[in-house]
């Protein structure tokens, strides 16, 4: 099968990009915590694991976005992005169907998605309060 791509933007809307927001934080929690089990030997699977790789691949984008929203709008990409990034590694491993999760692996993969996470959360709260909620 083909990789996951990201989909093409679409308009912007500002409660969705909030809402999309909240679901990448969801999955890179659980991301964290299945990366959490599989290094302490307590189980997990390579199907899991990619679909919240997958997961971040495919965030929703949009495209006009109003200045005001733009440094959210950017953290949003970055915490996918990163997420991405720090976890190819694992993600070769499951594409490859063989290989074992280093320390070395899963330390930068778990630092990555702490970072998404911390960069992400202060941009939920501040979209939040754009929203007025």
């Amino acid at each position: 099968p083909l990789p996951p791509s990201r989909p093409a933007p679409i308009p912007f809307n500002a409660a969705a990009l909030r809402d999309n927001m909240l679901a990448l934080r969801s999955t890179l929690q659980q991301l964290g915590g299945l990366l959490d089990r599989l290094v302490n030997g307590q189980g997990g699977t390579c199907s899991e694991f990619q679909s919240y790789y997958a997961g971040m691949i495919t965030i929703p984008t949009y495209d006009g976005i109003p200045a005001e929203w733009q440094g959210i709008y950017n953290d949003y990409l970055y915490a996918a992005d990163h997420g991405v990034e720090t976890n190819s590694a694992i993600n070769d491993l499951c594409v490859n169907g063989r290989g074992t999760l280093s320390s070395f692996n899963f330390g930068l993969a778990r630092s990555g998605i702490n970072e998404s996470i911390d960069r992400l959360s202060p941009a939920i709260e501040a979209a939040n309060a754009l929203l007025g909620q």
